[in-house]
């Protein structure tokens, strides 16, 4: 399934010369929410004292003292791109999480000083309301993350690998109105792309209903353990009635042989 970014960080990117002689880059965002397997754009500016010339530039991953072009590294192989200024990764991957820093190197061998860079991704998770269900009862369920998506974001939900919804909906709720046992209890919701067509990674539910059946079969299994530990208790004191009775008729019969 192709996956896309349905918005991008898009920004005019102006290099120029600090007005304070200061060597400066200037993040869009310090943390940057993205959907695993979209894509996602990182955005800065940067200046410098007059008097440098920039010959290059780049993006490094990991901590400040390691200023390799992620170009060049193994992980980011066909991954990533650069557009002006701009970091573009592809098909994001949880591994992908990290510190990212712009660098730039002027004809004076003087390289920038940059700020962290966090970029954080997310993952859909889908909860029921309420947690314990019983059959016939509503039902909520909720496609969230841990942070806010922009407007351009639609939800398409499924029951059973099936699209219950009408295309792509804003809605991140889906609403049930009642829920039987003879149903199976699998729905999933996905981030999609109105524009694009296209649609994200599925999340999935199971719901669990706690239906009246299972309270009959409880019921009808403790009757039958209770009748069954009564006779059980009834044929023990039978057994001892017994013993006693025959007990008592062995004794007397031993006394009148006495005699």
């Amino acid at each position: 399934m192709n996956s896309r970014l349905s918005a991008l960080i898009l920004l005019l990117l102006i290099p120029g010369v600090s007005q304070s002689g200061c060597w400066d880059v200037t993040y869009t965002s310090t943390r940057v929410c993205a959907l695993v397997n979209s894509t996602v754009d990182i955005s800065c500016t940067y200046s410098h004292p007059s008097g440098h010339t920039v010959n290059k530039t780049f993006w490094h991953y990991g901590p400040p003292w390691d200023v390799k072009d992620l170009r060049e590294e193994h992980q980011f192989a066909g991954h990533v791109e650069y557009v002006g200024n701009k970091l573009r990764i592809k098909d994001l991957k949880i591994s992908d999480s990290g510190e990212y820093r712009f660098r730039f190197i002027t004809d004076k061998k003087k390289t920038s000083n940059t700020l962290d860079h966090m970029v954080s991704f997310l993952l859909l998770q889908v909860t029921s309301s309420p947690d314990a269900l019983s059959e016939g009862e509503k039902v909520i369920l909720s496609c969230s993350t841990k942070c806010t998506l922009n407007d351009k974001h639609t939800y398409i939900w499924y029951k059973n690998g099936r699209q219950v919804t009408d295309g792509f909906t804003k809605v991140n709720k889906l609403y049930l109105d009642s829920v039987s046992n003879e149903e199976l209890q699998q729905y999933s919701c996905a981030v999609g792309d109105p524009v694009n067509s296209t649609v994200f990674s599925h999340y999935t539910v199971t719901l669990l209903l706690f239906l009246p059946q299972f309270l009959i079969i409880a019921a009808l299994w403790m009757w039958f353990i209770k009748i069954s530990f009564k006779n059980q208790t009834e044929n023990k004191n039978e057994e001892i009635q017994m013993f006693q009775m025959s007990s008592s008729t062995s004794a007397v019969c031993s006394s009148e042989l006495l005699e």
